[in-house]
This record gives structure tokens, sequence and C-alpha cells, in this order.
């Protein structure tokens, strides 16, 4: 028999609904809201700790360089063009 949802625990959790004594850390927003939040700060931190290299960004994260391209345009933080400043062909 599993618990009902009001009575599940975190470790170390006081009794109580889930999540009533986590700190919010005055974010709000929705859950997608905050995971992309959360996502942005992510490949930010990692960006500016591999002085904009998005290779070693992606290492960082433990990701392909394809899936980090992926989530930085996603979030903006990268365009459309070429990495090695190349255009793309005219049409």
């Amino acid at each position: 028999m599993h618990p009902e949802p009001d009575r599940l625990r975190l470790a170390g959790a006081r009794p109580g609904r889930v999540g009533d004594d986590e700190p919010r850390h005055g974010e709000a927003g929705t859950f997608t809201e905050r995971i992309a939040a959360l996502e942005k700060r992510l490949l930010v931190d990692a960006l500016q700790a591999t002085g904009g290299n998005q290779a070693a960004a992606a290492r960082q994260l433990g990701m392909s360089y394809h899936r980090f391209r992926y989530f930085a345009r996603k979030h903006a933080l990268v365009g459309e063009a070429r990495d090695d400043g190349a255009r793309p062909p005219q049409r």
C-alpha cells in the first residue's frame, strides 16, 4: 500500500504536506517557468565558466554539443549563425 500524497515526506522533513517546510527562495511561477529559468541559469553559468566556449560548456554540463545548442537556442542565448562566423548559404 502506498502512502497518500499528502502524507509523503522527504527525508528529514517535518510532518505535513510535501514541500511545506522547503524554502521558496523568492521564486514565483509555474513549475514549467521555474524549470526553464533553472535551465537558462545552468547554461549561462557554464558559458561564463568556460569563457563562452560552447563545446566546453556542454562538456561541463555532461551533454553533447548539439543538445547544448538546442537549449541555448531555446533560451535565446545564441543565434542561428554558425559558430565559425561563416554565413549560412544564400538560397
